[in-house]
Parts: structure tokens; sequence; C-alpha cells
């Protein structure tokens, strides 16, 4: 291990902070605002993802990407998230909220108030009474 790579897992280390309670030894990571999270392991990562997304709205992965900081972490989180949203089949069956379109209002026209005409020609081939 290089110099350069030992100071960066010493420098990652320090956001991670051993909690002792009385159920469990688990895991917490400290985020960048100070919020603490819980570590998750690798094969609790898509019951997390499926009670996150599913249970509570299936929000898009920006929306649920802010939700998860200072409750969960694992190292992939942003990119798990993503992809999970992309592929929930719900939420590709529904798809992502439009705005609605505005009222168009209809005018009142009166007769001939729009006439229009296309010219064209001359066409070919001549017709059999020789119109063009």
């Amino acid at each position: 291990m290089t110099a350069a790579e030992r100071r960066l897992l010493r420098r990652m280390a320090l956001r991670f902070v051993l909690w002792d309670s009385a159920a469990a030894l688990r895991m917490i990571y400290v985020e960048n605002d100070g919020s603490r999270a819980w570590c998750i392991q690798q094969d609790g990562v898509e019951a997390e993802l499926r009670v996150l997304h599913n249970l509570h709205g299936h929000f898009s992965s920006s929306i649920l990407q802010k939700e998860v900081i200072g409750k969960a972490y694992w190292p992939t989180r942003f990119k798990d998230i993503d992809k999970y949203c992309k592929s929930c089949p719900q939420c590709q069956a529904v798809g992502p909220l439009r705005p609605s379109t505005g009222l168009n209002p209809i005018f009142e026209l009166m007769p001939w108030d729009m006439f229009g005409m296309d010219f064209i020609g001359p066409i070919y081939p001549v017709s059999k009474r020789g119109n063009k």
C-alpha cells in the first residue's frame, strides 16, 4: 500500500464510528452535514432500497438520494438508488409527472374570416381534356 493510499484510508476511516448498543455493535457513518447514518451491509441494500423507494411513494432518484442522507449508508448508495429507480416497473409504467399545458382561448370568428387558398401548377401530365 502506497503512502497516498494509506492517507486516503486514514481520512475515510475518520467518518466511521462504532456504536455499542445492548442489541449489537453497529457501525455509523458521519455525513458531511454531521448527521449520522446506519451502515448497511451489501446483502441488505436491496431490502433498504425497497423500503425507501416502494414504501415511501416511488420518488425519483434525486429526491431519494437526498432522503437517504443521514439514514443509511453503503459505498455505492447513489449509483444503486439511481439504478433501482430507473428499473422500478411501476415508475416505468406511470412515468414522470409532466406539467399540464395552459388553456388555449377559442376565438369567435365570423364566416369567411379565415380563408385560404393554395396555388399549385402547372400539373404534369396534362389530363385527357387538356387541363394542366
